[in-house]
């Protein structure tokens, strides 16, 4: 799934839960939390770019993500 230039601030949970790879790229995503992914269990690949606003990644925020690369 790609969601650049998608104006969010936080993870979005209305994405399909099979989703494989996720492409957050220039975002205005500001915080990704706790267990932000928790619902995409099947993720195995994560990017993540050019989100100037992101300030903080809260601890346990991939927590879940035994896929991921």
């Amino acid at each position: 799934v790609d969601c650049e230039g998608a104006h969010f601030e936080q993870v979005p949970n209305i994405l399909k839960t099979k989703v494989r790879i996720l492409r957050i790229k220039n975002s205005s995503i500001s915080i990704i939390q706790k267990g932000a992914f928790k619902r995409y269990t099947d993720l195995k690949e994560l990017i993540i770019e050019n989100c100037d606003q992101l300030h903080t990644i809260e601890k346990f925020a991939f927590k879940g993500l035994s896929r991921l690369k």
